[in-house]
């Protein structure tokens, strides 16, 4: 059972409607005055990919055993507020759009939404994978709550990490928060889902967290997903 009751709210995404059929595409050709970087697309992508998961030891039918797509990173995107920690951040323009939206929605409710990561480069992941390696975990283990290099929506500038006041970053527990009861009932009406639910197909771990901007949505995403089950 929900343990908060879920706030309504008013608010809706203003920004313009994006339909995206795959979760991890190519978010090219964006206009902003924000704009802050442009990064290129190397034509030898998949083979740097394929060079920086065989050097983790990724199994060569990682991809294709979870059903994921390549994330291709975006040619531009645009900072965003620094993060919890202090950090910068960056985003594609729409997501920080529609993540900036959503923020201060969630505040008139009196929620408080932190950000917590979101761009990631491949060469970014590999190097955090790596870090995991050297401490002495299994690339299978890693595996079960990372992605691997190339397939990570966080590639993309759409997938953002959420925290709140009063709880750890990027633990389970963010699900007993009034933060995540606000976004299950209302993320959705921003552009943003879930992406690993438990029993994803994916083959994560639960993450209640993270969220990945999609397209504009009447809040289907949120009202649909599962409402979290307290253990006892």
């Amino acid at each position: 059972m929900s343990i908060w009751p879920l706030a309504r709210s008013p608010c809706k995404f203003s920004g313009p409607e994006i339909a995206c059929s795959d979760h991890c595409l190519n978010a090219s050709g964006l206009s902003t005055a924000q704009l802050v970087t442009t990064l290129s697309i190397s034509p030898n992508i998949t083979e740097h990919i394929a060079q920086l998961n065989a050097a983790l030891g990724v199994p060569s039918n990682y991809a294709a055993s979870r059903g994921l797509a390549l994330c291709l990173t975006p040619e531009e995107l645009v900072e965003t507020e620094p993060d919890f920690y202090g950090r910068p951040q960056r985003l594609t323009a729409q997501a920080l759009q529609a993540w900036s939206q959503m923020k201060s929605c969630a505040a008139e409710s009196e929620i408080t939404l932190h950000l917590i990561s979101a761009f990631r480069s491949p060469d970014y992941q590999y190097e955090l994978l790596k870090r995991k390696l050297d401490a002495g975990q299994s690339i299978d283990q890693i595996l079960q709550v990372n992605a691997a290099p190339g397939y990570s929506e966080h590639h993309t500038g759409r997938a953002i990490d959420v925290g709140t006041l009063g709880c750890a970053a990027l633990v389970e527990e963010f699900e007993w928060t009034p933060a995540f009861a606000w976004l299950r009932e209302h993320a959705g009406e921003f552009g943003f889902a879930l992406s690993y639910p438990r029993d994803n197909p994916s083959g994560m771990a639960y993450e209640p967290w993270h969220w990945c901007f999609r397209e504009q949505s009447s809040g289907a995403f949120a009202k649909n997903l599962d409402k979290p089950t307290r253990k006892e």
